[in-house]
């Protein structure tokens, strides 16, 4: 790993007081999975890149 940190905070996820928190988390979550799904689909680009080269 590269030591980043993540911005939704784990415990609060895990227990959340209320609806709107949970929505809140869930928005979080989707936003770090997109950024995680753009750096997968640079990373594979850069190796189909590679082997076509």
């Amino acid at each position: 790993m590269n030591g980043a940190t993540l911005n939704f905070d784990l415990y609060a996820m895990a227990q959340p007081k209320n609806r709107n928190d949970l929505i809140a988390l869930a928005h979080e979550v989707l936003a770090e999975l997109s950024m995680i799904d753009g750096h997968l689909d640079r990373a594979i680009e850069r190796c189909e890149a590679s082997a076509t080269a």
